[in-house]
């Protein structure tokens, strides 16, 4: 299994709990439940835990995805809710790897949070090798927002809708934004 970042993040958050439940005497309280999930420590306190996840480890890492199921309230998709997965080719839309993130979610009574619809580090190809007009880019964008938007509806509540579109240290920014506006960078 590869390991990105969040795995190890999520490793770090569990192995802080656990080591904390060792350093300290066990409380008396019975009220206290010292073998609580970080789940229920979280809906407790009325608060949200929950972390990045990507269909490939939750398929292949059983123990992974116990953690996930046994310790988040809500998931996030690490890449598969961004245009280069939802649109891998103009105008054609794959959603079957953003729906097993959210059938999963479903099946644990997670609450599923979008990330991200307009990305400025991973668009698709096809955006950026290709001369747009200012109208045409902005319909390609309408059109991906409001068909992803449309799919997803009622099944995740909320979307982070955009990430540093316009900062010039942006990868593929620039290409794409200057083609269209000369003179932005």
């Amino acid at each position: 299994m590869h390991l990105t970042r969040h795995h190890v993040s999520l490793a770090f958050s569990a192995l802080l709990l656990v080591s904390a439940r060792n350093v300290h005497p066990p409380q008396k309280n019975p009220a206290v439940n010292t073998n609580a999930s970080l789940r229920e420590l979280a809906m407790r306190a009325r608060v949200d835990f929950g972390a990045a996840a990507g269909p490939g480890p939750l398929a292949r890492a059983r123990r992974y995805a116990a953690l996930l199921a046994r310790n988040c309230t809500v998931l996030v998709a690490e890449n598969h809710m961004k245009m280069k997965h939802l649109q891998p080719h103009h105008g054609i839309f794959t959603f079957s790897r953003a729906d097993t993130l959210l059938l999963f979610a479903q099946q644990h009574a997670q609450r599923m949070r979008g990330h991200t619809l307009i990305w400025h580090f991973m668009p698709p190809s096809w955006l950026e090798t290709t001369s747009w007009s200012r109208a045409k880019l902005l319909d390609i964008l309408h059109s991906h927002i409001t068909t992803v938007m449309r799919h997803h509806k009622g099944r995740v509540y909320a979307w982070t809708s955009s990430t540093k579109p316009s900062m010039t240290t942006a990868p593929c920014a620039p290409r794409v934004v200057q083609r269209h506006r000369p003179g932005v960078y």
